[in-house]
């Protein structure tokens, strides 16, 4: 006789407190004894994908994937801008889901911009949902230093999960595939339905992915070990490359500034007292350096230093096809995209460590110090 499977988790229990202040239990149910169909699931999180556990934008919903042969139950956006593959079960997740989602993870990793916005776009008409342009509802919705697709994600949710799948999900994870797993209860109270969700996987008592694979017990790696986080979890060997020569290169510019400090989840910084000069956002592969401090105009910068102006008014296809780039942001500071660390080498690497030296002169009013090397080289020549 086959053992039935055991659940992973423990069905949490929903009480109704009655008039006489006492506790009745509230029945626990399950979709397939209401009769309730996969769809109603994928309703239930459409409206409302926070029940999954996190912010997330929603751009699909039964997508067609591999010529119609499947499909992706919701497909959505998380805010660093990574797509995150969503699958459904209204009863056990189990089977092959993990194998599908991988598949579609794999899919639609080889999405361009245009792939992704033209399917945000016309779910959201399909929706009737107005979220302005592409580029706004993503400006609005990801953090500062979003890019667009550069991982994957995978979510599976359903009643409960089998513990085989439940081992599949923490293999994938120690390996670096960022899954979660969600348990999702129904309870009957008269003709009212209620919803919980639970995330299982990772664990309440889990860090985030990153820091699970490498750093520790904190849920805050970056003020354990920011350098590593830094480099090893949110670069890629590319992101890492450019991250590594831009800090090489304010060493050797202002030797003066006080840093970099990495203990920031987002950015490394460099400051002057108590006052941030210049930061850095991290990402898998690029990197963008702000500085304060410099009166010359972005079309200035950019011609000396051979790159692009950023125009904040191009449409998301332009912005994410221009190579290396020099904006001003609303503050007043200016902002350096690098995507390539060869970007950052020969005369544009002389180019800008001048830029730095200005920039901290105007930020502080004072020149920076010159390296011990150019002292050395500075007495003998006396």
């Amino acid at each position: 006789m086959r053992r039935a499977a055991q659940p992973l988790i423990l069905v949490p229990m929903l009480y109704r407190v009655t008039d006489q202040d006492e506790l009745q239990e509230v029945a626990t149910t399950t979709m397939v004894d209401e009769n309730l169909y996969e769809s109603r699931t994928e309703d239930w999180v459409a409206r409302r994908p926070e029940v999954l556990g996190e912010s997330l934008l929603l751009i699909g919903r039964q997508i067609q994937l591999d010529q119609g042969k499947d499909r992706i139950d919701l497909l959505a956006l998380d805010k660093s801008g990574n797509l995150v593959v969503i699958e459904l079960k209204r009863d056990w997740v189990g089977g092959t889901a993990d194998l599908q989602a991988l598949r579609y993870a794999a899919l639609v990793s080889q999405w361009t911009l245009d792939d992704i916005r033209r399917q945000a776009e016309d779910h959201w008409k399909s929706v009737g949902v107005d979220r302005g342009t592409f580029i706004q509802a993503v400006e609005e919705f990801c953090e500062e230093t979003y890019e667009l697709n550069a991982a994957q994600r995978i979510i599976l949710a359903g009643r409960d999960v089998k513990p085989r799948l439940g081992s599949m999900a923490l293999w994938l994870r120690s390996h670096g595939i960022d899954v979660r797993v969600v348990a999702i209860s129904l309870f009957k109270d008269g003709e009212q339905l209620y919803l919980q969700p639970q995330v299982v996987i990772p664990p309440p008592s889990e860090t985030p992915l990153q820091a699970t694979i490498a750093i520790g017990s904190s849920d805050k790696p970056w003020l354990i070990d920011g350098k590593t986080w830094h480099l090893e979890q949110r670069c890629s060997a590319k992101g890492r490359e450019i991250v590594e020569r831009i800090v090489t290169l304010i060493a050797e510019a202002v030797p003066d500034a006080d840093g970099p400090d990495w203990a920031q989840k987002h950015y490394i910084a460099w400051r002057s007292g108590m006052k941030t000069w210049a930061r850095v956002a991290t990402g898998a592969n690029q990197a963008r350096l702000t500085v304060d401090g410099l009166a010359q105009s972005p079309a200035e910068i950019a011609k000396g230093m051979g790159y692009a102006v950023f125009a904040e008014e191009a449409d998301l296809a332009e912005k994410l096809a221009l190579g290396s780039s020099v904006a001003l942001i609303p503050d007043g500071r200016i902002r350096f995209t690098i995507k390539s660390s060869s970007d950052l080498e020969g005369e544009r690497a002389m180019v800008l460590c001048d830029l730095l030296r200005e920039s901290w002169m105007g930020f502080t009013g004072e020149e920076a110090s010159t390296q011990p090397d150019d002292l050395d080289e500075t007495d003998e020549g006396a």
